[in-house]
């Protein structure tokens, strides 16, 4: 599903709905790879690498984990 609200993907674990994972992108051909390898390294716990905190859905709301 391709969207674009601030043009950052949207990544994660939802903080309301634990266990449903986020995986949005508004470049799914370019970035669906990349964003496919990283959801599943968070879903299994792994480091991804990089801070995944400023992709995350909360950004919306204004609050922070």
């Amino acid at each position: 599903m391709n969207i674009n609200i601030d043009g950052a993907p949207i990544l994660g674990e939802h903080p309301a709905c634990p266990g449903f994972y986020n995986a949005v992108t508004s470049n799914g051909y370019t970035l669906g790879p990349l964003v496919g390898k990283t959801t599943a390294q968070s879903i299994l716990g792994q480091d991804t690498g990089f801070d995944m905190a400023p992709f995350s859905i909360e950004r919306f709301t204004g609050t922070t984990r």
